[in-house]
């Protein structure tokens, strides 16, 4: 409980996130040799705010890309659903694309995704 404190102290929720990924964020479908991923990033100079976003949704990863700004990224199966369906209600520039990649993931359950960095194939 003290951790939903903490959080909505920070300001952390689904809308807000969802403002953040409009403007700052990415959805990418990948296709490597057979394997197929979709993989969602937001790219912003402030650590702090994406580890919050970490802890608020308990997955994801936050890292440095070769930019040198920091990013955090969903891209294994049920995380991407999860993040997906929490953001799509707020979205407004980014709702079309994170429909279709909603979609796709739903429809393609058992293909390839990108997990932990690192393709792996899903049961």
């Amino acid at each position: 409980m003290n951790e939903d404190k903490n959080m909505a102290h920070c300001g952390i929720n689904d809308a807000y996130v969802a403002g953040l990924f409009d403007g700052e964020g990415n959805i990418q479908f990948y296709k490597i040799k057979a394997l197929e991923y979709v993989r969602f990033r937001l790219t912003i100079n402030q650590k702090e705010v994406l580890e919050q976003i970490r802890d608020y949704f308990g997955y994801g990863y936050v890292g440095i890309n070769s930019g040198r700004c920091w990013i955090f990224v969903v891209s294994t199966y049920q995380e991407s659903i999860d993040f997906i369906s929490r953001v799509i209600p707020y979205l407004l520039i980014k709702k079309e694309k994170a429909l279709v990649a909603l979609t796709y993931l739903n429809e393609h359950p058992k293909r390839h995704y990108r997990s932990k960095h690192k393709l792996v194939k899903l049961r």
